[in-house]
């Protein structure tokens, strides 16, 4: 009697062994361990592209008010201007007339994500006029490709509103943390650029009466 030829199944063929699916994982979760600073950082990169953006659009609105009030930017301060300080004096050039602090597009997107975590829906302008430049004609102004007109400011882990002026004075308002210690800045000609180490920002040759003062008009 003959027995049929017995055949031997092939590699492929065979299921994986426990220890070959572990090393797949491990290697499947070294490969993600290396891409997630890559990742981190195109996701921050592409935050900062964003903010700069929104503040490309805010510079649009101060162009347009002062266009409309004899070339002078509106005023830096609510305390003195509670229902014309700039936050609202840009509204009408934003085609909205919702709350102030929910006006389109000014919301950073690293400060939209802070919100989010906290379970708040709601956008917030984060960015801050200087209050070296409140009511002046743009005319007035020296310079104006090297001086701050507004830039993004801090809003606290409870997402209450941020400061509505920036200065030398109050440098505790500037964000520390969104863009790898730098900060997105508006100048006084409608340019957008982001400044590094805004630690400088107070400290000579940029603070006022500096050679490359940034604030002062």
């Amino acid at each position: 009697m003959k027995y049929p030829p017995t055949t031997k199944k092939s590699r492929s063929q065979e299921a994986f062994t426990l220890v070959e699916i572990l090393v797949v994982i491990s290697i499947i979760a070294i490969l993600v361990t290396l891409s997630l600073p890559a990742i981190n950082s195109v996701m921050k990169r592409r935050d900062q592209v964003v903010c700069l953006a929104n503040l490309k659009s805010l510079g649009a609105t101060f162009y347009n008010f002062a266009g409309d009030n004899d070339g002078k930017l509106p005023p830096a301060l609510s305390s003195l201007y509670p229902d014309t300080y700039w936050r609202i004096a840009i509204l009408p050039y934003v085609g909205t007339n919702t709350d102030v602090y929910k006006t389109p597009f000014f919301t950073c997107p690293q400060v939209r994500a802070l919100l989010v975590k906290n379970g708040e829906n709601r956008a917030i302008n984060c960015y801050a006029m200087s209050e070296w430049l409140s009511e002046l004609r743009l005319v007035a102004i020296s310079k104006p490709s090297k001086k701050i007109l507004a830039m993004e400011v801090l809003v606290s882990a409870g997402g209450t509103i941020p400061t509505e002026f920036i200065s030398t004075n109050n440098f505790d308002n500037f964000p520390p943390t969104y863009h790898v210690g730098g900060d997105n800045i508006l100048y006084v000609d409608g340019h957008v650029a982001f400044w590094k180490d805004i630690s400088l920002l107070t400290k000579m040759p940029f603070s006022t009466n500096g050679t490359e003062d940034m604030w002062s008009p």
